[in-house]
């Protein structure tokens, strides 16, 4: 790791949706806010949608929730629940025990209810912590925000679609079943904790039916997919409320008020944008068909100069030259993230970032244990990639910590990115193969070279041995030669004495002799004439 992890609060959240703590950063929305809180007092079920990118989850968790908490400060029952796409293994849960899990997280129980857990049913448990929640909150509106609501979708439709959707009409719609209520009653009245005051409105509150609303927040390409739940949920499609971009005006603010804040809780001191980059900024961020701005660009740009013009580079005016080209801050937003880590752990990340998180052009969430497991990523990596925002962090309900890429905008830049890793790997990978094919080639050669210089070697042993050999029959042949010549003298000095029998013999010894001579060589040639010539005149 390049730098040590410290306590880091920006004033632009990024790719992650804003906070309830970071309320007074999410500008621009204050009409929205009031719509939605006035449509949701109203109404028992609100369909949020909007593009992705134009901040349902910030408006929620942001603006909507502490508007309630607000009015109700000691009241509140409201649930930011996301039910998380269908894992593919069997640790996973299924929309049902994921409501129940959030359900019973942060109640006092009343054990009068106890009956409702032992039918262990997946609708007397759903009871059992609605019901602990209405005494909680003195039967206050109990409110659910499913969060990502499109995720649910890609769950089994008849196994675990179907029974979350129709225990959810239930909720709405009936009361708990009488059996239940006469058995809580029973156990109520045997309690010894209550007044009788107390004991007339835990007993008012339990045969009154608590009052839930609903609201699913999804992205408006998803909308179609809600038709499957009209069987269980017959007044779903009646309340939209639809999130528009924010104007022009209301992004001017977003931009440049955040950054004039004076809080030491912020890791940056407050700093200005020149209305020339500011003007920059809104035309990068605009959708150049409608000309709407994606929030969440907006904040990745203006997180971006946080980050590493502010902190990194120490500047407090930023002017066009300091902010420089706008186009590539997606692509060097996440090649800074990385360049954070150790080359070791900057290859691990990647490689999980780039070949897990994202598949079919979405976004797929990974347990922190796995991503451990599998790709070596120790906490301080994952602490730093969720400080950036190049992942957010969420606990499921199985307690277990959720990494996913921040949002959909940085999908384009990693598959950039992925692209240009794995050109880089193909390049290699044929680099490599030139490389080894060149050093086969060389031994190749080396090979051929080694059998020509052997082969060499030997023709040349070959002559010599065939020079050699030839002059040994040389010198053979003219040792026969010289002989057949004396056998012929021999022959020449008996036939003067008139011995003619023993110069036929010397003549016949020195003609057998000449016969040895090999045939290619033509030295007796001329004496073999001379004695056939000989012979010749002896025998008549």
């Amino acid at each position: 790791m390049k730098e040590n992890l410290i306590a880091e609060v920006y004033r632009y959240p990024g790719v992650t949706p804003f906070s309830s703590q970071q309320r007074e950063l999410l500008m621009g929305r204050e009409k929205d806010i009031d719509a939605f809180y006035q449509l949701l007092m109203l109404k028992q079920m609100v369909v949020l949608y909007g593009k992705s990118g134009y901040g349902k989850s910030s408006l929620i968790q942001a603006g909507i929730i502490p508007k309630l908490i607000e009015s109700q400060p000691n009241l509140s029952a409201y649930f930011s629940i996301r039910l998380y796409p269908k894992s593919n293994d069997s640790s996973g849960q299924t929309p049902v025990q994921t409501l129940q899990s959030y359900l019973a997280n942060g109640v006092i129980e009343k054990p009068f209810l106890a009956p409702l857990l032992e039918a262990n049913t997946p609708e007397s448990i759903l009871w059992y912590w609605l019901k602990n929640h209405q005494y909680a909150s003195k039967n206050e509106p109990i409110i659910l925000f499913f969060d990502q609501f499109e995720e649910l979708f890609t769950y089994d439709k008849e196994i675990e679609i179907n029974p979350f959707a129709e225990l959810l009409g239930t909720l709405l719609y009936q009361n708990m079943p009488f059996h239940w209520l006469e058995e809580c009653y029973e156990q109520l009245l045997v309690s010894d904790n209550f007044s009788e005051k107390e004991l007339d409105i835990a007993i008012e509150y339990l045969y009154k039916k608590p009052t839930v609303k609903l609201v699913f927040s999804l992205r408006s390409d998803r909308l179609s997919l809600l038709n499957s739940l009209t069987k269980f949920l017959p007044n779903l499609l009646q309340n939209y409320y639809e999130l528009d971009a924010i104007t022009e005006e209301a992004a001017r603010i977003a931009i440049f008020k955040p950054a004039l804040i004076i809080d030491d809780k912020y890791i940056t001191p407050e700093f200005e944008y020149e209305h020339q980059v500011v003007d920059d900024i809104l035309q990068q961020v605009k959708n150049a068909h409608d000309g709407k701005i994606d929030t969440t660009a907006l904040q990745i740009i203006c997180r971006f100069v946080e980050e590493q013009k502010v902190w990194q580079e120490k500047q407090l005016i930023i002017t066009p030259s300091v902010l420089g080209d706008i186009h590539n801050i997606f692509k060097k937003f996440y090649q800074t993230t990385l360049d954070k880590l150790s080359p070791n752990d900057k290859a691990k990340a990647s490689k999980a970032i780039e070949e897990k998180f994202i598949q079919n052009n979405q976004r797929i969430p990974f347990a922190g244990d796995y991503l451990k497991q599998e790709y070596q990523l120790n906490q301080e990596v994952l602490a730093l990639l969720e400080k950036s925002t190049l992942l957010r962090k969420e606990r499921d309900t199985a307690g277990r910590f959720i990494y996913e890429i921040g949002h959909d905008t940085l999908i384009d830049p990693i598959l950039e990115f992925a692209k240009i890793r794995e050109n880089e790997a193909k390049q290699k990978r044929l680099r490599n193969i030139i490389l080894i094919s060149i050093i086969g080639i060389a031994i190749l050669l080396g090979s051929i070279l080694f059998v020509l210089r052997l082969w060499n070697k030997a023709e040349v042993e070959k002559q010599k041995a065939e020079a050699a050999s030839q002059k040994a029959q040389k010198a053979l042949n003219n040792f026969f030669y010289q002989q057949a010549r004396t056998f012929k003298d021999n022959g020449d000095n008996v036939w003067r004495n008139e011995d003619q029998e023993n110069a036929l013999y010397y003549y016949d010894l020195a003609d057998s002799t000449l016969q040895k001579i090999s045939k290619d060589d033509t030295l007796g040639t001329s004496l073999k004439t001379e004695l056939h010539n000989l012979k010749a005149t002896l025998r008549p």
